[in-house]
């Protein structure tokens, strides 16, 4: 490739990719090739072992090198990254925010609205500026311009990531966050905006995710919990889920507990993107 990016090294999929962070490190830097290689971030324990495993002679920077993201966060009363579900429109949310952002990428400067709320998306958004600066470095991609950047931020939409959704007289907030550092990064968007202590919880995961660590980050900021089995050999049994969740209710299938949760008000769906994909199956959205 001529340019590949590298967004971070979590604790995720070590059944394959190993036990400890430098050996998914390794795993990872391995597909660092070409002619530019850019790192979202790192830290001493991989920034060693990434440049080891990188393809000889491939220079390697860091997404900040290349572009700057500062973000504000602001309400958003547009309908971003929200599905309409079979029960009716999804009505505007005064938990629904987008980000205010001030980016910079070499000498073009601008500002524009981010639709995907939490912090962690400022970073998303910096490697992925860094990568069209790169390409076009290398004439495989226009001069950035302001306006371009502005309307291709504006537009971004991405299902399964802090989506507000409407169904069934429920509100949903459905969230993919999988693993240690995604869940850490999804409390501090609750965290953020105000959702943490506010909010039910519907949860479930794959038998190989670190359930007692994402559970620790999700107790104290929900206020009731619903487990259910997902769809895979591979699901977490419902015992299981429940002692970690003490006290929690439990549903036969994602479907039927969109039909059971509290109305009172917002439910968060994480722990699993086979379970964000299921209830937005379920729903009947456009991104089912």
């Amino acid at each position: 490739p001529v340019v590949a990016l590298l967004t971070n090294v979590g604790t995720d999929h070590m059944r394959w990719l190993g036990p400890t962070r430098a050996a998914i490190a390794a795993e990872k830097a391995a597909a660092l090739s070409g002619r530019e290689a850019i790192v979202g971030i790192w830290d001493d324990e991989v920034e060693a072992v990434i440049r080891a495993s990188a393809a000889p002679g491939t220079p390697i920077s860091l997404a900040s090198d290349w572009a700057t993201v500062r973000g504000h966060r602001a309400p958003d009363t547009r309908p971003r990254n929200r599905v309409q579900g079979a029960a009716g429109p999804s009505a505007p949310s005064a938990a629904l925010f987008g980000q205010g952002v001030t980016f910079e990428v070499g000498a073009t400067r601008g500002e524009a609205r981010l639709p995907l709320a939490g912090e962690h998306q400022l970073g998303n958004l910096t490697l992925a500026l860094a990568g069209a600066a790169a390409l076009a470095k290398h004439g495989l991609g226009p001069a950035l311009e302001a306006v371009a950047i502005r309307r291709g931020i504006e537009a971004v939409e991405w299902p399964g990531r802090l989506q507000w959704c409407r169904a069934f007289g429920r509100e949903l907030l459905v969230d993919g966050a999988h693993n240690r550092e995604a869940m850490a990064a999804l409390a501090g968007a609750l965290d953020t905006m105000g959702l943490s202590g506010k909010i039910h919880l519907l949860f479930s995961c794959l038998d190989d995710k670190p359930l007692d660590a994402m559970a620790a980050l999700l107790r104290p900021r929900v206020r009731s919990v619903t487990v259910t089995r997902i769809v895979s050999s591979r699901a977490t049994p419902a015992a299981t889920l429940a002692a970690a969740f003490p006290g929690c209710r439990r549903a036969a299938s994602a479907a039927a507990a969109l039909l059971e949760l509290p109305t009172d008000r917002p439910t968060l769906v994480t722990g699993s993107l086979r379970l964000a994909g299921e209830v937005l199956a379920a729903i009947g959205g456009d991104h089912a």
